[in-house]
C-alpha cells in the first residue's frame, strides 16, 4: 500500500491499459498471435538504484485484447498494493514496469518516477512510452536495462504529449471529477459536455493513427482527431504490437500536492521577500549549501509590477542553476506597513472611538459564513481583517461559547476604549453561554491577549466552580500557567503579602481536607492586592483547604524551583514562599507534615543514589541500599511523627520502610524498588508487613456512573487498601520523569472521559511524581510482567491467563471477565498511544496483569518521536491478537468496536486535551521543546477533526490493519531481544 505522510488511506496503482502508437515502420514490429496471449505486468519499486523489495508485484489477471487487437487492458478495479508509504521513498524513487507474455523474457520495460522535477509527487493518470526489449537485453533484470533508466513520462511528453488530444481530454476529465467537490456543478453544461467527451474518447480509442500524424493531417487540411475524421478509420484490420507502445497507469490522487521535502534555499542579499530564489535542479541532488557566491544580481521591472529578478543570466550564474518560485512562509503574518496604516485609520475600520458600532448590527449572509468559518477553524491565528470582522459584530458573539477565545484575540489591547468594553462582554458570555473549564484553561495560556488581567481574572472565576478533584486533574498545567502571570508585580508583592487566617477553618486532627472551607479560604487568599496575579492567589487559597492539593502543589512548585534553566525560578519561588506563609497561617500542622514528608523521602532518595554509586556489581549495590535503609528506618520518622503522607498518594500513610525487601533493576541508573509500611488509623500502630498489590478495579465491580458530577469524584480517588498492607515505590535518579508524569496525567484524564460516557476500558493509570528535574518516584504495579516475559515463560498470552485465571468449560479455558478486561484495556491503550504519539513500543515496556489488565510503561518518546524507523501507528503485535482469539474471533470484533468508540470519544474532547498540552510547552518536556506549534499540530492531526464520526471509525480501522500487518516492528523486536540477551 502506498500512502503519504498526511494520508494513510489505502491507495494503490491501478493498471488501466496497455496501448500502442500507430507508427508502424515495416519490419520493426512483432505481430500479436491470433490465439490469446497472456500479457502480465510486474512492478518493482527502486530507490537509490536498489530494489526496495525482492519479489515483484504483478497484476492478478492477464490482459484482455480489444477486437482490433491494438489495445491490451486490465481490470480497472484491480489495484497493485505495496507495503511502502510515500514518506518512506527517496527522491529518486521510481516504479519499474515489466511487460511479459507467455515467455520468461520481458517484452517491454518502462519506469515512472514518483516525483517530478520540483519534488512534487505525480498523481492520477500517467502515460508512459514503452521501451521494447531487444534480444540482447532479454537476459537482464528490468531495472538494469540502460534505456529503461529514462523516465517514461518525460519521453512521452517530449514526443507525443502536445498532439495526443485523447489523453489530454482524459486528464482534464479526471481533474474535473476529482475537484468537483470544490466547485459548484453546472448541470446543463455537464449534460452537454460529458457525453460529448465520452463519444470523442471512444472514437479516439479506435483511431490507429499516431498523434503526430493527426497534426500533419491537420496542417494539410485534413480533419484531424475530430468525430468526422475518426469514423473513417474505425474498422481497421488487426495490426502488430509495435515497439512504440504506451502504458497508462493511474497513481493515487491527493487533495493537496505532496512534496518530497522542504528544500533549503540559499540566502540572496536584497532578494525581494516571497519572490524568487536560486535552487539547483533536483536531478543534481546537490545541497543548496554548495551554492556558488553571487557576484552581482540585477533588478528590473517585471510583469508583476515589482522590482525583481528575471532570469538566471541576470544573476551571472551557471546555467545549471534555475530560478523557481518559493512559498513565502511569512505570507500569513501581518503586514507591518498595513498595520501602521490601520492604526492611523483605526476608527474607520473598527468604529468611532472603538464603540461606534451599533450593538444591534447583524452580519449579512456572507459575513455570517465568514464568522462561522473562523469559529470552526482550529487555528488561533487571525489576520487583521478577520479581527476587524469579529470586533465589528462582537455583540452577536456572546451566545456562542466557541467564540470566546477568538473574540479575545480580536481585541486591540493597546486601545483603552476597546479594553473597557471587554468586561461587559465577558459578563454577557458568562450569562448566555456555558463557559467550560477547558475554555478557562485556554485563557490562562501563553498568548499575549490572554495575559491581560481582565482575561485571567475571568478564567479564574470560571475555575472556582471546579471541584478539588477536577482541579487536581489539571493542577500540573495550572502550575505551568503561573509563568504567564504579571511577573514583575507577582515577584515584588508575593513575598510581602500574608494570607489572613481569620476566614480559614482549621483542618481536622488527621489533616484530611474539609470541603466547607474551600470557598472561605479562596476568598481569604484573594485580597484586594491580588488582581494582577489571580491564578496564584486562587491556587494557594484552594490548596490551603485540601491535603491532596497542598501535597501536589508543594511538589510541582518544588520541581520548578530546582529547574535552573526554566528562566521562571523567581516566579515559582515567590509563589512557593507565599504558599508556605499562607499554609502557616491557615494550618501550620499541614505545613509541618509536608516538611517531614519532604525530609523523609529525600533521605530515601539519597540512599538510592549512594547505593547506585557504590562500586561493585548489582548484588553489592543492593546490599548497600538495604544497609542504608535499615539505618534510616531505625532512626524513625522525622521529629517523631507517627506517619507521613506518601507523595504519590497523600491518602496513603507511611509509617516506615521495609529495608530487607529492597532491590534494584539492572540498568545504567539502577532504579530501586522500596517497600513502605503503612499506618493503621484505628490501632495508631504500623500495619503488619504484608505487600499491598496494585489496586485494579475488579471486573465484577459496579459500572461507572453516567452523571458527570458524580463521575468527577472518581478522578484520583484514594486507593483501596487491605487491612494489612505495604506500598511499593520505584525511586529513580538521573532521569527526567516529567515527560512520563505528563503522559500518565493524560491517561488518567482519558480514563475519566471514557468513564463519563459509561465506557470503562479498564485502564491502569498508575502514579508518577517528579520530585526534581532528574529525580522522581513511580508507583510499583504488582504483580505485572512484560509481555516478552509472558511469552517466554508461557508461550502465549492465553496460556498465561489459563495459568492465573483458569475456568474449565469457559471459552479458551479462561475466566470470561479476565478476557473481557484484556480486550478493553488493549483497545484503550491502542487509541491513547496513537493519539499521544508514544514511540519506542516493544514487548518489554507493555505489561500484563493476571486479571487481564494491559498497560504501557516507559514514555521516553512521545508526540510522534521514535528511535526506530517506519514505526506503525501503534503497537499491536500478532501475539496480542492471538490472545484475543484471532482475527476471526468475536473478541477481535469487540476490540475494534471499543477502539472506534474511544477514538470518537477523545475526538469530542480534543480541545481540552490540546489545551492541556499547550500549557506545557514551556515546562521543559523534552519532546515538546523546540517547535512546539509543529508538535501540537501533529498531535491535532491525529484526531482527524475534519472527519465525521463514521469516517473516523473507518480511518481508525485502517490504522488497526496497518499496525497489525506491519512487519518491521517484528524484525526490530527480534533485534531488541537479541541485544538484551547479549547484555
Amino acid at each position: 500500500m502506498m500512502g503519504s505522510e498526511g494520508n494513510n488511506s489505502p491507495s494503490g496503482v491501478p493498471l488501466s491499459h496497455l496501448g500502442r502508437s500507430c507508427a508502424n515502420p515495416p519490419g520493426t514490429g512483432t505481430a500479436l498471435p491470433e490465439d490469446e496471449e497472456e500479457w502480465v505486468v510486474s512492478v518493482h519499486i527502486v530507490c537509490n538504484e536498489e530494489l526496495l523489495h525482492g519479489v515483484s508485484v504483478s497484476t492478478s489477471t492477464p490482459a484482455s485484447c480489444d477486437p482490433a487487437r491494438r489495445i491490451l487492458s486490465w481490470d480497472n478495479e484491480a489495484l497493485i498494493f505495496f507495503g511502502v508509504k510515500y514518506r518512506d521513498l527517496t527522491l529518486d524513487a521510481r516504479l519499474v514496469f515489466t511487460v511479459r507474455d507467455s515467455s520468461p523474457h520481458p517484452v517491454a520495460v518502462v519506469s515512472l518516477s514518483f516525483f517530478g522535477p520540483h519534488g512534487v509527487a505525480r498523481m492520477g493518470k500517467q502515460k508512459l512510452l514503452l521501451h521494447m526489449c531487444a534480444p540482447s537485453e532479454q537476459g537482464k533484470h528490468a531495472h538494469l536495462i540502460d534505456l529503461q533508466q529514462r523516465d517514461g513520462v518525460s519521453e512521452y511528453t517530449e514526443k507525443y504529449a502536445r498532439d495526443d488530444v485523447g489523453f489530454r481530454i482524459e486528464k482534464a476529465r479526471e481533474k474535473y471529477a476529482f475537484s468537483q467537490a470544490g466547485f459548484p456543478p453546472v448541470e446543463w453544461l455537464d449534460r452537454l459536455s460529458l457525453p460529448h467527451t465520452a463519444r470523442l474518447l471512444a472514437n479516439l480509442a479506435q483511431d490507429p493513427r499516431d498523434p503526430r500524424e493527426w497534426a500533419l493531417e491537420k496542417e494539410e487540411g485534413g480533419e484531424g482527431p475530430d468525430e468526422g475524421g475518426l469514423e473513417q478509420g474505425a474498422g481497421l484490420a488487426r495490426g502488430p504490437l509495435h515497439e512504440s507502445g504506451f502504458l497508462v497507469v493511474t497513481l493515487p490522487l491527493f487533495r493537496h500536492p505532496v512534496l518530497f521535502q522542504e528544500r533549503l534555499y540559499p540566502g540572496v542579499a536584497g532578494l525581494p521577500c516571497g519572490g524568487l530564489s536560486l535552487a539547483r535542479p533536483l536531478e543534481g541532488h546537490s545541497s543548496p549549501a554548495s551554492c556558488p557566491p553571487l557576484e552581482r544580481w540585477s533588478a528590473g521591472p517585471t510583469d508583476a509590477g515589482f522590482q525583481g529578478l528575471t532570469t538566471a543570466k541576470d544573476l551571472n550564474c551557471s546555467p545549471a542553476w534555475e530560478l523557481c518560485a518559493i512559498y513565502d512562509c511569512e505570507a500569513e503574518s501581518d503586514n507591518p506597513v498595513e498595520g501602521k496604516y490601520r492604526r492611523q485609520a483605526h476608527d474607520q475600520f473598527r468604529g468611532s472611538g472603538g464603540s461606534g458600532v451599533d450593538p444591534s448590527l447583524k452580519p449579512n449572509k456572507e459575513e455570517r459564513e465568514r464568522i462561522e468559518a473562523l469559529l470552526a477553524s482550529p487555528s488561533d491565528h487571525l489576520r487583521i481583517e478577520e479581527k476587524d470582522l469579529l470586533w465589528t459584530f462582537r455583540h452577536t458573539l456572546p451566545d456562542k461559547r466557541q467564540a470566546l477565545t477568538k473574540f479575545l484575540l480580536s481585541v486591540d489591547w493597546s486601545r483603552e476604549e476597546e479594553v473597557l468594553q471587554v468586561p461587559r462582554l465577558l459578563e454577557q458570555w458568562k450569562a448566555k453561554a456555558n463557559v467550560e473549564l477547558s475554555d478557562a484553561l485556554k485563557l490562562l495560556g501563553r498568548e499575549k491577549a490572554f495575559q491581560h488581567e481582565i482575561v485571567r481574572t475571568f478564567a479564574v472565576d470560571t475555575l472556582r466552580r471546579a471541584s478539588d478533584d477536577e482541579l487536581l486533574t489539571y493542577l500540573l498545567q495550572l502550575v505551568q500557567a503561573l509563568r504567564y502571570e504579571d511577573r514583575s508585580r507577582l515577584v515584588a508583592d508575593m513575598t510581602s503579602s500574608l494570607a489572613p487566617s481569620t476566614s480559614v477553618t482549621s483542618l481536622p486532627e488527621d489533616w484530611e481536607s474539609t470541603g466547607g472551607a474551600a470557598g472561605a479560604a479562596a476568598d481569604a487568599m484573594d485580597g484586594s492586592g491580588s488582581r494582577s496575579y489571580p491564578l496564584a492567589r486562587f491556587l494557594i487559597g484552594r490548596a490551603c483547604t485540601s491535603l491532596e492539593l497542598s501535597n501536589f502543589l508543594y511538589w510541582y512548585l518544588r520541581v520548578e524551583i530546582a529547574e535552573d534553566d526554566s528562566g521562571y525560578g523567581d516566579v515559582f519561588k515567590a509563589v512557593f514562599d507565599d504558599f508556605g506563609m499562607a499554609l502557616r497561617e491557615a494550618n501550620p500542622m499541614v505545613l509541618d507534615l509536608l516538611k517531614k514528608q519532604d525530609e523523609f523521602f529525600t533521605n530515601i532518595a539519597r540512599s538510592q543514589r549512594q547505593a547506585r554509586d557504590e562500586k561493585g556489581r548489582k548484588d553489592a549495590k543492593e546490599e548497600k541500599l538495604r544497609q542504608l535503609l535499615a539505618e534510616a528506618d531505625a532512626n524513625g520518622l522525622p521529629k517523631g511523627a507517627p506517619y507521613v503522607p506518601m507523595p504519590l498518594d497523600p491518602h496513603v500513610k507511611v509509617a516506615g520502610v521495609v529495608a530487607s525487601t529492597a532491590f534494584m533493576f539492572r540498568s545504567a541508573l539502577y532504579p530501586a524498588v522500596i517497600q513502605f509500611r503503612l499506618y493503621d488509623d484505628q490501632s495508631q500502630q504500623p500495619l503488619p508487613q504484608q505487600p499491598l498489590q496494585r489496586s485494579v478495579m475488579d471486573p465484577s465491580s459496579a459500572s461507572m456512573p453516567s452523571d458527570p458530577a458524580v463521575a468527577s469524584s472518581f478522578v484520583l480517588t484514594p486507593r483501596a487498601q487491605s487491612p494489612s498492607a505495604c506500598y511499593k515505590v520505584i525511586f529513580k535518579n538521573g532521569d527526567d520523569l516529567r515527560q512520563d508524569q505528563l503522559i500518565i496525567q493524560m491517561v488518567t484524564l482519558m480514563d475519566f472521559l471514557l468513564k463519563r460516557v459509561n465506557l470503562d476500558l479498564k485502564l491502569t493509570p498508575y502514579r508518577i511524581l517528579a520530585t526534581g528535574p532528574r529525580d522522581g518516584m513511580i508507583e510499583f504495579v504488582s504483580p505485572s510482567s512484560p509481555i516478552s516475559e509472558v511469552l517466554a515463560k508461557h508461550g502465549s498470552i492465553q496460556e498465561y491467563f489459563r495459568v492465573h485465571a483458569p475456568e474449565p468449560g469457559a471459552p479458551f479455558g479462561i475466566r470470561p471477565e479476565v478476557l473481557a478486561t484484556f480486550v478493553k484495556s488493549l483497545a484503550g491503550y491502542c487509541v491513547i498511544t496513537y493519539l499521544l504519539g508514544i514511540g519506542d513500543r516493544h514487548l518489554d515496556n507493555i505489561m500484563l496483569l493476571p486479571h487481564g489488565h494491559l498497560l504501557h510503561i516507559d514514555f521516553g518518546f512521545i508526540f510522534g518521536q521514535d528511535p526506530k524507523p517506519m514505526p506503525p501507528p501503534f503497537r499491536l503485535a500478532p501475539q496480542m491478537v492471538e490472545g484475543l482469539g484471532g482475527e476471526a474471533h468475536e473478541n477481535f470484533m469487540k476490540f475494534k468496536r471499543y477502539c472506534c468508540q474511544a477514538y470518537n470519544c477523545f475526538r469530542g474532547h480534543a480541545n481540552l486535551i490540546l489545551t492541556l498540552l499547550g500549557l506545557m510547552v514551556d515546562a521543559g518536556i523534552k519532546d515538546l521543546a523546540g517547535d512546539a506549534a509543529s508538535v501540537l499540530g501533529k498531535v491535532e492531526e491525529r484526531f482527524r477533526l475534519d472527519l465525521s464520526a463514521e469516517q473516523a471509525e473507518l480511518f481508525f480501522l485502517s490504522l488497526i490493519n496497518e499496525s497489525l500487518n506491519a512487519f518491521l516492528p517484528e524484525i526490530l523486536e527480534r533485534v531488541h531481544k537479541f541485544a538484551l540477551m547479549r547484555r
